[in-house]
């Protein structure tokens, strides 16, 4: 076999390799995403101001930035922002598939972010819950 042939034969099951990977990657996103937003579909929506007005009216955040980052954690997350509620819990709102890249990981991002704004040490915080991350980064400083 001359080397141009093996180099091609090479080149072409490297393709396919890859192509079947990515198809696989993308099945397994697609299952996961789907679990994932399946545990919110018999959940009842609550608009973000309703959310704000039952669970946080009376904590002292403001209201508007409470919103902001209500939203953004939901952006994050890749999930409707009227389907969460303070009590659910960070670990469960990952997609849960050990190959898969964490959505936490944005939402730890954005956290950081958000501590580094306002002068806080993200080390002394370690939120639980989507109510104690909004808290924390919408407390006035």
């Amino acid at each position: 076999m001359s080397f141009a042939l093996l180099f091609y034969v090479i080149l072409g099951l490297s393709v396919v390799l890859t192509l079947a990977s990515m198809l696989a990657f993308k099945r397994a996103t697609s299952r996961a995403t789907a679990a994932r937003n399946s545990r919110f579909a018999a959940r009842s929506p609550m608009s973000v101001d309703e959310i704000y007005a039952r669970f946080f009216a009376n904590s002292g955040i403001d209201k508007e930035l409470f919103i902001r980052n209500w939203e953004a954690s939901a952006r994050c997350l890749r999930l409707n922002p009227e389907l969460l509620r303070p009590d659910d819990r960070l670990s469960d709102l990952d997609i849960g598939e050990a190959m898969l890249p964490s959505i936490l990981d944005d939402l730890e991002d954005m956290f950081r972010s958000a501590c580094k704004e306002r002068n806080l040490d993200r080390k002394t915080y370690d939120p639980q819950t989507l109510g104690e991350l909004v808290t924390i980064i919408s407390r006035k400083s």
